[in-house]
């Protein structure tokens, strides 16, 4: 009986080396080094696989073995690695844009709607752009309000309460900052500001982003690093996790000279939970985008009721 018990316990224990797992881990991005959200890492053996977070990281959870690992998304190239797991392994991958497959467009209908392929064209051109651009100085204007929602309901009873014409009420309770001040940029940690103007009312202690350094709202990036706002960066309308992540359509066409500007509304899918909502225009000349207008879920905005950032890409703000 004691040589029977130990036989079975000895199968156990090398069922349980068999049957233990270990971490594939890693971050997929492009060639400029920015995270890549939704990419297909799938298992070739297994038939299974996950898809990248926002920031572009990924797990897998393997058996020890040897395993063809292939990563894909519309507009790079798909890759394939063999690689044997022994060990908890970390594997990195850097994607090669494919500009081939945003061509493939197939039409259903007699008309259809602009915007994905402006969207597309913008993508193309971007890196090209923002190579030529470098180091620029721009002027901000950042305007901040917060009303105290318990400050309206004691003036609300104050007025059933009394017939007194308060000439203020509008503004009780009210905190308010206007900054004015010139954005020096040569990098993402390379940030000089100068003030050139500040007019506040009301206790401004509590008011988010007076700062351009509180995050950067670069469109043109793949992804929207507010850390003030939230620590999970949002996915950017124009990039390729951008064509997973939203819904476009074509708001409005102005036609100025032999080139269309296109208003283009966004829209999240409902794929994930970092995304922006709104609108941006684009001209069919150079593919670059004139103005953005974008709001940032509640659910990341933990003290207030609503965000939004509107930018003008041109020499003049419209009055």
């Amino acid at each position: 009986m004691r040589q029977k018990l130990l036989f079975i316990l000895i199968v156990c224990t090398t069922a349980g080396l068999q049957a233990q797992t270990f971490k594939l881990t890693g971050r997929i991005t492009n060639a400029s080094r920015e995270a890549v959200a939704f990419v297909s890492v799938q298992v070739k053996e297994l038939q299974s696989g996950v898809v990248t977070k926002e920031n572009g990281a990924y797990t897998l959870l393997l058996e020890a073995g040897k395993y063809d690992i292939v990563y894909s998304i519309v507009g790079y190239k798909p890759q394939v690695l063999t690689i044997t797991i022994t060990k908890d392994y970390i594997q990195n991958v850097i994607l090669e844009e494919d500009l081939a497959s945003l061509e493939n467009v197939t039409i259903r209908s007699k008309y259809k709607d602009p915007s994905v392929n402006i969207i597309r064209s913008v993508i193309r051109h971007k890196d090209s752009l923002i190579a030529s651009v470098g180091a620029y100085s721009t002027d901000v204007y950042i305007k901040a309000v917060q009303q105290d929602s318990s400050t309206k309901q004691q003036r609300v009873k104050a007025k059933k309460d009394s017939v007194k014409i308060n000439p203020y009420k509008d503004i009780a309770g009210m905190a308010f900052t206007e900054v004015f001040l010139k954005l020096d940029f040569s990098g993402e940690q390379k940030i000089k500001e100068e003030r050139a103007g500040v007019k506040k009312l009301g206790n401004t202690t509590d008011l988010f982003y007076l700062s351009s350094t509180e995050g950067s709202f670069n469109f043109y990036n793949n992804l929207v690093k507010v850390p003030a706002l939230s620590n999970t960066p949002f996915i950017s309308p124009v990039s390729y996790s951008g064509l997973l992540a939203y819904k476009f359509k074509t708001i409005n066409v102005e036609k100025r000279g032999a080139y269309k500007w296109y208003t283009i509304s966004v829209k999240p899918r409902l794929i994930s939970n970092a995304t922006v909502e709104g609108e941006l225009t684009i001209n069919d000349s150079t593919y670059t985008i004139e103005h953005t207008r974008f709001s940032f879920p509640k659910y990341h905005l933990p003290q207030y009721d609503f965000f939004e950032v509107e930018q003008w890409y041109l020499k003049h703000i419209p009055v």
